[in-house]
């Protein structure tokens, strides 16, 4: 069952930021939707969480082969220099050199692919966690603001029953059938329900 309200959380924060002056209508789903999208510990959780996936990629590359390769290519202009005058002319020359290595074993390589593994599982669990907080805080406030509307409600319709009756009192005590005092009680009830 859905019910559309205006969450008194979500009123409140929008009609606390500038230019928002109106009413918005959501579900408690979309309630939560909204909050997660726009709830900077989730925003946060999710770039730890891709930070955290990096660490695990960066840990597992390091025992991957790994390839150098440089070369150099000197003397490609076909310089040459004059020495007490004699010409000398260098020849060209290049350098090319490739190295391939591979991690055999390396007990601090595995400890560290293990470590960042668990440190990518615990950032998730945390992120599932702060989500589903996020979740049951936006319920409790949809439903407080239903709660609080209803409550509402039936004060007012306790006020229209009590005024009547405030009424009706009022001319049971000019006649004299009940004592003024029972009138001002009554009178405080009504004040105080009017305040609630």
């Amino acid at each position: 069952m859905k019910h559309r309200l205006l969450s008194g959380l979500l009123l409140l924060l929008l009609s606390s930021l500038p230019g928002w002056s109106q009413k918005v209508s959501m579900s408690v789903e979309q309630a939560q939707r909204y909050a997660l999208e726009n709830n900077r510990t989730s925003k946060n959780s999710s770039l730890a969480i891709d930070e955290a996936h990096a660490k695990y990629w960066e840990s597992v590359a390091a025992g991957l082969p790994q390839v150098d390769i440089s070369a150099d290519y000197n003397n490609f202009l076909g310089a040459s220099a004059s020495f007490f005058g004699q010409k000398i002319s260098f020849n060209p020359t290049s350098n090319a050199q490739i190295t391939v290595s591979q991690l055999l074993f390396n007990g601090q390589y595995i400890v560290g692919v293990q470590l960042a593994k668990i440190a990518r599982s615990i950032t998730e669990m945390q992120k599932h966690k702060n989500d589903h907080q996020l979740r049951v805080d936006v319920a409790n406030a949809y439903y407080l603001a239903l709660v609080a509307r209803k409550s509402r409600s039936l004060l007012g319709d306790n006020l229209n029953n009590l005024k009547e009756i405030h009424k009706k009192t009022e001319v049971a005590a000019a006649v004299g059938i009940i004592e003024p005092t029972d009138l001002d009680q009554l009178t405080v009830q009504v004040g105080t329900l009017e305040n609630s």
